[in-house]
């Protein structure tokens, strides 16, 4: 996936990048996702680039916490706000 075709507009800080950002790095360092660590990584690469995070990305996000449950795998807990 290439992260240069998505557009960054430059947000407030309401977009909560950091909360964000940081929601992913425990992703990235729990092992019941790791089936999505390429993508989480370079999604953590591209917030911390444009210090912002999308709708979009947020949801993607979420899609996988929830199938990481549905896959029987510890999802238990984590649910993006």
């Amino acid at each position: 996936m290439s992260w240069n075709n998505i557009k960054s507009n430059s947000c407030d800080g309401d977009c909560d990048w950091e909360e964000t950002r940081d929601e992913v790095d425990e992703l990235l360092n729990d092992p019941d996702f790791s089936f999505a660590w390429d993508f989480l990584s370079q999604l953590d690469d591209w917030i911390e680039k444009h210090k912002h995070v999308t709708e979009s990305q947020k949801q993607a996000i979420q899609n996988i916490i929830d199938g990481a449950a549905n896959r029987g795998q510890n999802g238990d807990g984590y649910e993006l706000d």
